[in-house]
């Protein structure tokens, strides 16, 4: 729990720093002037070709898993993720097609029978995000895209096992603009991947994630 503290310590000081930088630019303070009458209120696809977006977020959820033992169902177990943290970079190649590569890092508690055990996996994968054009402070968009899960799960009386597999993803969310360069994320993500340990027989593990993501963007 030393390291999960001392990780969100080090995230907070991040976003923190990024969202003063932003308020702070000589760019952000004059998109962020506004007349008193109320208009110049932030776009959300004003020029946003060439930006490149930092984006973080949390969510606690639950993972359904399915096994399989050579080939035959046995079981199903409900797992509580206790957080989810992921890290994204987007890339605008246009006013609405982004390209966001993102690292996503998970911490669960397994149950099974009144037995527990902690995994931990990290998704590594490659997006792309079509953001709608409108006129007004928020921002529809859809993204999806796929990648490689490295998971690694322990118990109290076992050794720790790793092993990787594919993943894939898909969602749709919205970004409210609080300023042209500030904005709040809320997102739902369907993420499934699937493991497969072979030890002397084959055990495969599929897991399906349905999520609701809230968090920030910083747009520079």
């Amino acid at each position: 729990m030393r390291k999960i503290s001392i990780f969100f310590v080090i995230l907070s000081f991040g976003i923190f720093s990024l969202t003063l930088f932003s308020y702070a630019s000589p760019k952000t303070l004059k998109e962020n002037a506004q007349p008193e009458t109320g208009e110049g209120q932030p776009e959300g696809n004003k020029d946003r070709k060439g930006d490149v977006e930092f984006s973080t977020a949390t969510t606690i959820d639950i993972d359904r898993i399915k096994e399989e033992l050579d080939g035959v169902k046995f079981d199903e177990v409900l797992t509580l993720s206790e957080f989810t943290v992921p890290v994204r970079v987007g890339f605008f190649l246009t006013n609405n097609l982004e390209i966001e590569p993102e690292v996503n890092y998970n911490y669960q508690r397994v149950g099974l029978n009144g037995d527990y055990a902690s995994q931990t996996a990290t998704v590594l994968l490659a997006n792309v995000a079509y953001n709608f054009s409108t006129s007004s402070q928020v921002m529809p968009f859809v993204i999806g895209g796929a990648g490689i899960v490295m998971l690694s799960a322990s118990a109290t009386d076992e050794e720790t096992e790793s092993e990787s597999g594919f993943a894939w993803n898909a969602g749709a969310g919205i970004k409210w603009f609080v300023a042209n360069s500030v904005a709040l994320r809320l997102e739902y993500r369907l993420l499934s991947f699937s493991i497969t340990y072979e030890d002397g027989f084959e055990l495969k593990e599929s897991h399906t994630y349905h999520r609701i993501l809230a968090g920030i963007s910083i747009f520079l």
